[in-house]
């Protein structure tokens, strides 16, 4: 099988509803990315997964002290608030039966010659980014078709925690997560998709992130199914450049802020109805 790009959407090249698309994922180690894995060896043929663990992330910031101060900070924001932990149970509980195990590759850089070699040898489709730093365009050149997902409302919120700066602004009508397609720019590739999380008044930006990105997820396995059955992937640019999110934004007096507005009943979270979402766990 082999995809092409005619008039802004993918497809196949071929008719043969033998062949199957061979999909490589990238990503980190969190709870979410390891979700993705299972969730793409359920329905499709994925033959190889290049991990680029958060730790070895952090590491490479040490030459940056900031980026480095504020990336372990939210690390242990997380742990602390019990965030991490909610996390984890999410989506544990999505696990169901084991799934085949595809070949797995650890590196210390997703753009460093470890994974371009990995990928190549896989000789992907479609490779799958979810997590990772910023991945090299000569990584993700053997395959036709590069897919990130981005935990954040494209255009409108790029970069790192998105869902939380859209939460804490009461901009509920932009949380959700973004299927893209990679490009050298930062979250700037053309949009397939966004999910919309159902949304309740509970909620916090954990609850959101966790919901978002699992229905993101499920949204991406779907499309690529239909893609290998012959229905073509649409993609469209985006029309803004939107905003810019860093580890370094997300402030402890900002998490203290919006904590008080909430314990005084001032960030009020609204019912929204989502797109096909997964059932909210309310704990």
């Amino acid at each position: 099988m082999t995809l092409r790009r005619t008039n802004g959407a993918f497809e196949r090249a071929t008719e043969d509803e033998r062949t199957r698309l061979r999909i490589v994922l990238l990503r980190s180690d969190d709870p979410h990315q390891r979700w993705l894995e299972r969730e793409l060896a359920r329905g499709l043929e994925l033959v190889g997964v290049v991990v680029e663990p958060g730790a070895a992330q952090q590491a490479r910031l040490r030459r940056h002290r900031v980026a480095w101060r504020a990336r372990r900070y939210q690390v242990l924001r997380q742990r602390a608030c019990g965030r991490a932990a909610y996390r984890a149970r999410y989506f544990d509980a999505l696990a169901g039966e084991q799934q085949p195990q595809a070949q797995t590759v650890v590196v210390d850089w997703i753009s460093a010659a470890p994974a371009r070699n990995a990928v190549a040898a896989f000789a992907p489709h479609v490779v799958v980014v979810c997590g990772t730093t910023i991945v090299a365009d000569e990584v993700i050149a053997p395959a036709p078709l590069a897919i990130n997902v981005h935990a954040g409302w494209l255009p409108a919120y790029r970069g790192n925690h998105a869902i939380y700066f859209a939460y804490e602004r009461s901009d509920f009508e932009h949380i959700g997560a973004s299927l893209h397609l990679v490009t050298s720019e930062l979250d700037g590739g053309d949009l397939i998709a966004v999910h919309r999380p159902e949304i309740y008044p509970h909620d916090n930006d954990e609850h959101l992130y966790c919901r978002s990105v699992h229905g993101a997820g499920v949204l991406l396995c779907d499309l690529l199914l239909a893609l290998e059955r012959g229905r073509p992937l649409q993609c469209t640019p985006q029309t803004s450049r939107g905003e810019t999110f860093r580890h370094r934004d997300r402030t402890a007096r900002d998490e203290l802020r919006l904590w008080l507005r909430r314990q005084l009943g001032l960030h009020r979270v609204p019912h929204i109805t989502g797109s096909d979402s997964p059932d909210p766990d309310s704990s």
